[in-house]
């Protein structure tokens, strides 16, 4: 589980700007905490809101960029520079300082802390620690191509240091190469999921339900019926009228070559009359856009239920009704749904969900702003005076009493006829 990001220098953060999912020490709503050690609870959910431009969706950008960059940078090229790399442009001291990330996660009960430093084409630094007793304890560290080691790792450092560039991550490049203690955290990271990235990639917003769509016909592929069976009964709960999903294969024969492809249908209930009887099928295509998100995020849900893996969801209340948003975030609060401990990390502009009907709590509420430099700061309404769990947060926030809204004092528009 995710315990603690912080980011550094990327996009609009300029100075270092942290999440916690440790609990704050405040009462209430107990079931959103997951008591994943003796003595350490975690938060199952959080929301992040935020004016447009904030930096709400960099944020969410930062954690995915971390892990996409532990899933994939073995595979890059010598020099090959980092797309990844993009500093605060705003200020001239950090044009070419390091991208900071850093992160607490807990994994087979162990509490881990990792950090990464990169520039345009090197890993400046590279930090892996952990807890096996009570304190922490080195694993290994990376700083300008000088590594040390403690004594908890094992594996063949000479190899490892040899084979690894200078714009590939230890970690990663150890990973794919079956060095056991980091196997785990490897698959860890590679459970990430988020509706902007495929794979490592970074994807535009109307591409992401095709890819879940392609996602939702591997799964149907592998015939694993419990899978088909969960996403049949949450579709059907969102109200879509689809009764269940299937998949069929289609043939065709082109210029004398047989070709087969599959495609994904929806099933409804077909009205004679007014009387409901027998199924009809529909493709996925030809519903509606409100309703092929809703399939994609079902695919992403189940996925992270089993999993017991992170979500990172950008804008969750687009083309989404307040209810279905407020439901999700529900899921992943409730134990006996929720069982394996899946994390949902949601930005949103939709003030609903601060509704009492969500139940989150101070902690579970983080607001994004920037300062008068540019710079995007983070807080939770946990760390704000005077707030407290039984006051009206969806009307306090609308009133700009937490920030994170607009800044629009008398808007003026004046046209005049040139061409």
């Amino acid at each position: 589980m995710l315990l603690q990001f912080s980011v550094k220098n990327f996009r609009s953060f300029k100075g270092e700007q942290f999440i916690t999912m440790v609990p704050a020490k405040i009462k209430g709503h107990e079931q959103n905490i997951a008591n994943v050690s003796p003595g350490l609870g975690v938060l199952k959910s959080a929301v992040v809101y935020g004016a447009n431009a904030s930096g709400k969706s960099n944020f969410i950008k930062a954690i995915t960029t971390l892990a996409n960059l532990i899933r994939t940078s073995s595979d890059k090229k010598p020099k090959e520079p980092f797309e990844e790399y993009e500093p605060f442009k705003l200020a001239e001291e950090t044009l070419d300082k390091p991208v900071v990330l850093t992160i607490d996660f807990f994994v087979n009960s162990l509490k881990y802390h990792y950090e990464v430093e990169f520039s345009k084409e090197n890993i400046e630094k590279e930090k892996l620690t952990f807890y096996p007793h009570r304190y922490e304890a080195l694993i290994f560290e990376r700083v300008h191509g000088t590594y040390r080691f403690g004594e908890y790792f094992r594996g063949p450092k000479k190899f490892l240091m040899q084979i690894t560039a200078n714009n590939q991550l230890f970690l990663s490049k150890a990973s794919v190469n079956n060095v056991k203690l980091f196997t785990p955290i490897f698959e860890y990271f590679n459970s990430y999921r988020s509706n902007i990235t495929k794979n490592g990639v970074y994807v535009p917003t109307w591409m992401w339900e095709p890819f879940m769509r392609e996602e939702l016909t591997e799964e149907l592929n592998k015939n694993k019926p419990g899978f088909v069976n969960k996403i049949n009964k949450l579709i059907s709960v969102f109200d879509t009228g689809i009764e269940s999903i299937e998949m069929k294969e289609k043939k065709s024969n082109v210029f004398g070559w047989d070709f087969s492809n599959t495609e994904i249908y929806a099933n409804h209930k077909f009205s004679n009359g007014g009387k409901k009887g027998n199924l009809t099928r529909l493709k996925i295509e030809e519903e509606s856009t409100g309703t092929q998100k809703l399939l994609a995020i079902s695919v992403m849900i189940i996925k992270a239920f089993e999993n017991g893996s992170v979500v990172f969801f950008d804008e969750i209340g687009s083309s989404l009704h307040p209810y279905i948003s407020r439901f999700i975030i529900n899921l992943f609060n409730n134990p006996k749904i929720n069982k394996n401990n899946a994390q949902l990390i949601a930005a949103t502009h939709d003030a609903t969900l601060l509704s009492e009907e969500t139940n989150l709590r101070r902690d579970q509420i983080w607001i994004v702003e920037k300062d008068d430099e540019g710079a995007s700061e983070l807080f939770s309404l946990a760390d704000m005076k005077g707030v407290r769990d039984n006051v009206p947060f969806e009307k306090w926030y609308l009133s700009g009493r937490f920030g994170g809204v607009p800044n629009i004092e008398g808007l003026q528009l004046e046209f005049d006829n040139a061409r």
